[in-house]
């Protein structure tokens, strides 16, 4: 049997990559690959009607679409270890302990003022 071997990083693409190896590997659809293809945001050439994207094409269009964080910061990387504090979206880290002690204070002061509604 002849299977296909679908791509899911960027340097097991072929050096001449279809869109739907692309589309596996940035997970999106063909179409979506070509159409950044005939806009020209994805280098590549065009054989017999096909569109052939290079892996250099690739890794260029992904550098022009990186968007760096507002504040400067760098964005965090999970290291899949259990961890004690988490980050918020503001790029301040807070321990995991008062966020839930907060929640348990906030659900706390609700409680009353809902068994009056009844």
């Amino acid at each position: 049997m002849n299977e296909t071997v679908v791509p899911s990083r960027i340097a097991d693409l072929p050096d001449l990559a279809t869109p739907s190896e692309v589309a596996s590997v940035l997970r999106c659809r063909a179409r979506t690959v070509q159409n950044e293809c005939r806009v020209g945001r994805i280098a590549y050439t065009r054989i017999a009607g096909r569109y052939l994207i290079s892996r250099e094409a690739v890794y260029d269009y992904l550098k022009e679409r990186t968007v760096p964080c507002q504040n400067g910061t760098k964005a965090p990387t999970l290291t899949g270890g259990k961890t004690e504090k988490s980050g918020r979206f503001d790029g301040s880290i807070v321990a995991v302990d008062a966020r839930v002690q907060r929640a348990l204070q906030t659900a706390a002061k609700l409680r009353p003022s809902s068994r009056n509604i009844s």
